[in-house]
């Protein structure tokens, strides 16, 4: 039976790569970054689901005998002692705010990176290639990674010690990201632990929703609500997780904003932080540009971040990119890898969301603390959940660069107070104290189901 739910869950990933038309070469999976792909996708629900429905065929083969979860499933934090709180991740950028806003709280925490574990299980395991390690321990019931919850404790205590002490001592874990490792600690943790995950966007758009084991899952936290709309748009293994989820934005650290530059030089200055990968349609910003030049010549943009990683199947676009940066000349600065954020906010007046798809796009509400503008388009792949619309719902999302350029134009005049508005939003929206109380709220919570 176990091989059967397996063979369901990798018919799901074919059918939908059939249907969506991306069963051929790519070096990256397309429905993640094209949004064409995506949208038939959604076209064809209904058949990508219907196999799996009541009656269908795949149906029992897909939830099978799957891990129930327990009618009186009752959890309570301690009352004599501190509450303990095992964060577990393989990228920890995210995870630091949640900690302090739990230790903020007298909540005793540990943080552990798990990426060593995994490297360390694929050596045991003689897997070779990062993505295969991926795959066959999302897949779990294949190969060297079929183990039992025996095998899994054995394993953790062998080669990941400080991991199985840090889950004897903690009463909840908090896996950040739904990815491998959170389908890993789906399956094996024990009942007596709380367990808790994060899905921040891309997990929603890929195959971890297909095989993590959400009867485990005490509580899911999605870092917005179009994000939880499109994470179970999937046939996961037990529908009622959705009751135990909740919509928390991050939290962010405190952004401190430095001296201005001159109105003249940060008014007419666009900015984009972090502007590789393709998702992110750099060359829509460059095409924005173009149209503002055609109004006044002093306009100008700056791009922060490393360069495009060398994938073969962006090559076009990252040629686009070139030949389009080769025509805009000075107008547009590259700045790198940027350490000093706040010196880089301070000399941008317009800070740009051009991307496809996004979750919240931390780099809109971090501008906006320093008094950035915030130009967000209407993110294609998203755009059927109102996802810009909910990320940002005081601004009105664009679709084209001609768009974008009208409404910055339209606000130029009056930079100034749109800067302190926006600054002003950043604070009470996004940097504000009750998103580490609601956190901290939610990961406190009883467990009755």
């Amino acid at each position: 039976m176990a091989n059967r739910m397996v063979a369901a869950k990798l018919y799901v990933q074919v059918i939908r790569g059939l249907q969506t038309g991306v069963w051929r070469h790519h070096s990256r999976n397309p429905l993640l970054t094209d949004d064409q792909y995506y949208k038939r996708h959604f076209s064809n629900l209904q058949a990508y689901q219907e196999p799996l429905q009541d009656g269908g065929e795949l149906h029992e083969h897909y939830y099978g005998k799957r891990v129930k979860r327990p009618k009186d499933r009752q959890w309570v934090p301690p009352i004599k002692r501190p509450l303990r709180v095992l964060i577990l991740t393989g990228n920890p950028y995210f995870v630091v705010a949640p900690q302090e806003a739990l230790q903020d709280q007298e909540i005793e925490t540990q943080l552990i990176d798990t990426t060593d574990f995994f490297n360390a299980l694929k050596k045991r395991n003689e897997v070779s290639g990062a993505e295969l390690l991926k795959l066959n321990t999302a897949l779990y019931a294949l190969g060297s990674f079929q183990y039992s919850e025996k095998e899994f404790h054995e394993a953790l205590e062998e080669l990941a010690p400080d991991i199985i002490n840090a889950i004897n001592w903690c009463d909840i874990v908090l896996y950040d990201w739904a990815t491998f490792g959170a389908i890993w600690f789906s399956r094996c943790l024990d009942w007596s632990k709380k367990l808790v995950v994060r899905c921040h966007s891309y997990e929603a758009f890929s195959h971890y929703p297909i095989f993590l084991n959400h009867a485990r899952v005490d509580q899911m936290i999605f870092i917005a609500g179009h994000i939880l709309d499109i994470y179970f748009t999937h046939p996961v293994d037990d529908p009622s997780v959705r009751d135990r989820s909740t919509v928390l934005q991050n939290i962010r650290p405190t952004e401190t904003p430095i001296v201005q530059h001159k109105k003249d030089d940060r008014s007419f200055a666009l900015g984009m932080m972090k502007y590789a990968p393709v998702g992110k349609d750099p060359v829509f910003v460059l095409q924005t540009l173009q149209v503002l030049l055609k109004h006044d010549r002093r306009w100008h943009l700056y791009l922060a971040g490393n360069g495009f990683p060398d994938i073969p199947a962006e090559k076009p676009y990252v040629e686009k990119f070139k030949n389009m940066l080769d025509m805009l000349g000075e107008a547009v600065r590259l700045d790198g890898f940027v350490t000093e954020k706040a010196e880089w906010f301070a000399k941008v007046g317009y800070i740009f969301s051009a991307s496809v798809r996004e979750g919240s796009h931390e780099a809109v509400a971090e501008g906006m603390a320093h008094g950035c503008v915030p130009i967000v388009r209407n993110w294609p792949m998203v755009a059927q959940f109102e996802g810009a619309r909910q990320s940002y719902p005081e601004y009105e999302p664009i679709e084209t660069p001609e768009e974008a350029a009208a409404q910055i134009i339209a606000t130029h005049d009056e930079f100034e107070e749109a800067s302190s508005r926006a600054m002003h939003l950043a604070q009470t929206r996004y940097f504000s104290q009750q998103a580490k109380d609601d956190f901290v709220d939610f990961i406190l919570a009883d467990v009755h189901c």
